[in-house]
């Protein structure tokens, strides 16, 4: 049961990489499962100085907020 939900958990962190807008519109995956390339960011998003390496890409990841509501973004890094 654990193993299940592990996984579950996984799938669910792999799509909150993208926003839910993209997801509607179908459009491609970004590097890392992150925005896609050439996507502009909302002006009420603001580029934080949080980043990470994907597991799955080994790409770095560049975290954006919105601070009006804590929503994040993930874009890959040049």
């Amino acid at each position: 049961m654990i193993g299940i939900a592990c996984m579950v958990g996984t799938l669910i962190e792999r799509v909150r990489y993208r926003s839910e807008a993209v997801d509607r519109a179908g459009a491609p995956y970004g590097p890392g499962g992150g925005e896609p390339l050439g996507a502009t960011m909302e002006p009420r998003f603001r580029r934080s100085d949080e980043v990470f390496i994907d597991p799955t890409s080994s790409r770095t990841m560049r975290v954006w907020i919105d601070p009006g509501n804590g929503e994040r973004r993930y874009v890959a890094e040049e």
